[in-house]
Parts: structure tokens; sequence; C-alpha cells
């Protein structure tokens, strides 16, 4: 069975049984065929996981890239603060899309 198979099918059975479904057993369940979609794709090394291919996890590439990004904040400060148009304010830290483009003007209320 293909690993999007597994999951179709696993959406399905909730809808067929109306009486047994709720939204928390619902997620449960396909968080569960999407465990086993995995498994099965890793174990035929398909998609992601062809040619023994490996995974970054997001949570570590993300930590690196704010230890790169931090080394070159400046001063001891590593989150930059600034206030869009509108007036709210917009906090950015190392490793974020706009942190290294984002510019600080202090008479304006940003640090």
């Amino acid at each position: 069975m293909a690993p999007t198979e597994a999951i179709s099918r696993r959406k399905a059975i909730p809808e067929s049984d109306s009486s047994m479904s709720s939204p928390s057993r619902e997620r449960i369940g396909i968080a569960l065929a999407l465990v086993a979609a995995e498994r099965l794709a890793r174990s035929l090394q398909v998609g992601l996981w062809q040619d023994g291919a490996t995974i970054e996890k997001p949570w570590e590439y993300r930590q690196q890239q704010t230890a790169a990004a931090g080394s070159t904040a400046p001063g001891d400060c590593v989150i930059k603060g600034n206030i869009n148009s509108k007036g709210a304010r917009i906090y950015h830290r190392p490793g974020q899309r706009d942190y290294d483009r984002t510019r600080i003007s202090t008479g304006k209320g940003g640090r």
C-alpha cells in the first residue's frame, strides 16, 4: 500500500462511522496514519528517504541558524525591535527571515 493510500484510507474511516468520530480522535488517527506512512516510505526508501538521505530535524536547523546569526548581532543584544507603519511593535530574533535586513531607528522607538 502506498503511503498516500494509507492516509486516504485513514481519513475515510471517521467519515464512514460518524457516531464514533470526534475531532481529537480524528486528529490522533490521522497522526498515526502519517507515522505509519512515514515508516513505510522510509523502509521502501522512497520520497524523502530515497538514496539513504538523512533528514535534518527542523528544530536543529533553526538552532544552528540562530547560533550563526547571533554571532554577528550588534553589541550584546541579539533581538532587534522596530515599529511598523501601523504602530505595531515587531521583534526579530537571529536566524529569522527579516533579521539581517532589519534596521533599527531609535528615534522612532526601535531598539
